[in-house]
């Protein structure tokens, strides 16, 4: 299962909010081994571990639980080059959100987002949900409040405070009622999805920085940043869609097949053509996400083994001692005493007899 990644511009946005956070962006830099010279590279994407690093580095640093929210406004309008280009290139908020639907790859391969009709409060409009590749548990949530108050506070910005979306989160953000209402327009509430409601009349709304000759200039390059990225390939996908299935507790061949398009003996036959069975791909991605989760979160065993389906986590301890040949606890305690030297298990070979 691919890792996600992140675009260079988007990350050298980010360090320069955090100069404005007054955080020493040179000492976090050197302090998790990410030279200079790799954050200037022009089409440089950084790793998922990267990211990481430096966010839970970040926070740890600033220490107010704000830390989301007050780096998405710490960092001006043009920091993010293409993606707020993009937005100042488009007539209406709807047309923005289109825009950043179709070209969220140029940003983060990791972060997706799909549109559907919805109705709230009576109000008919469009629902935009997050589609992340790791579940919601697996970030820390300063990561959520930082991807929804950029996106959010970057519209207010360019059609004024009449937009008032309503923003789903996983937890109630830490920061006073009078701040939520003045950055996202109205208070965010509890639901088990990260999502954002857009009335039909607010999807509307006029862009007052739009510039028709900004987006006919930079829709070409973006087409054309977007056709250097890797293609993913049909295996990846596959592996893509197990992990939203696993998110979910439904990784069966139809459910993974329906995401894909595909009815199941479809997807089946294409598994074959690639030597490759069902069960040996949900292995592969059970797997790479349990080495994950034990090496770069806090998660507990049992959180663990429910995040990737697994009836309890005697079911998940066995299958990761077959993987591996140890147990989940001793390898966590290795990559704490070696760091990063860790690496992840070989592919497993897949147990027919296997159970969810």
């Amino acid at each position: 299962m691919h890792s996600y990644d992140v675009a260079g511009y988007h990350m050298r946005g980010c360090l320069e909010g955090l100069r404005a956070l007054n955080i020493d962006v040179d000492q976090l830099l050197a302090e998790n081994n990410i030279d200079r010279t790799f954050v200037d590279e022009p089409e440089v994407r950084f790793s998922e571990l990267q990211v990481l690093m430096l966010w839970q580095a970040a926070e740890s640093r600033y220490a107010k639980p704000t830390f989301g929210i007050d780096l998405a406004l710490s960092i001006p309008f043009g920091k993010l080059e293409l993606i707020d280009y993009l937005i100042a290139g488009c007539a209406t908020v709807g047309s923005a959100m289109e825009s950043l639907e179709h070209h969220a790859r140029l940003c983060a391969s990791g972060f997706l987002y799909r549109t559907e009709p919805f109705t709230h409060e009576g109000q008919v409009g469009k629902r935009i949900i997050g589609q992340h590749q790791h579940p919601i548990a697996v970030f820390p949530p300063s990561m959520l409040e930082y991807t929804w108050t950029l996106l959010i506070s970057r519209l207010r910005g360019v059609c004024g405070s009449a937009f008032t979306p309503q923003l789903w989160l996983p937890h109630r953000p830490q920061a006073a009622a009078s701040q939520l209402i003045e950055v996202l327009g109205r208070l965010p509430e509890v639901s088990d999805q990260d999502c954002l409601f857009v009335s039909a009349a607010q999807w509307e709304l006029a862009n007052q920085r739009y510039d028709p000759l900004l987006h006919k200039v930079l829709l070409p390059h973006a087409l054309e940043v977007e056709s250097r990225l890797p293609e993913p390939t049909f295996l990846g996908a596959v592996q893509s869609a197990i992990g939203f299935a696993l998110h979910r507790g439904e990784p069966t061949i139809g459910r993974v097949a329906t995401r894909l398009g595909l009815s199941a003996r479809t997807l089946q036959r294409r598994l074959e053509a690639e030597g490759q069975t069902f069960q040996q791909q949900l292995e592969q991605v059970r797997s790479d996400l349990a080495f994950r989760y034990l090496r770069n979160t806090q998660l507990s065993l049992s959180e663990i083994s429910a995040l990737l389906a697994y009836a309890d986590m005697s079911a998940f301890c066995r299958a990761f001692r077959r993987w591996t040949g140890e147990s989940p606890a001793s390898v966590r305690q290795q990559h704490r005493i070696q760091g990063s030297t860790l690496e992840p298990p070989a592919p497993p070979v897949a147990d027919p007899t296997a159970t969810l």
